[in-house]
């Protein structure tokens, strides 16, 4: 049932949102995009250039794994996440 009202009221946000910008999200212009490209320079910026395997905890759909793995000559790079979806 929970899943049901997440669902209901995402969709219902999203629908909002599609109607105020014409069908157009401007995501990164959006304050939540703005704080998480930061947050991804500091970690960045505290990785060890030569770590021989980097885990990055929470990575959802790998997007900044994949960052990751293409600035650092890694030999491993393991995204790991407990969402219950997916």
């Amino acid at each position: 049932m929970e899943d049901k009202k997440h669902y209901s009221l995402t969709k219902e946000f999203f629908d909002i949102v599609a109607k105020d910008k014409n069908g157009y999200s401007d995501k990164k212009n959006s304050i939540p995009y703005r704080v998480q490209k930061r947050v991804r320079r500091i970690f960045m910026s505290l990785i060890e250039s030569n770590s021989p395997s980097i885990l990055d905890t929470g990575c959802e759909m790998g997007d900044f794994t994949l960052e990751i793995v293409q600035k650092f000559n890694t030999r491993v790079v393991i995204g790991l996440d407990f969402s219950k979806r997916r």
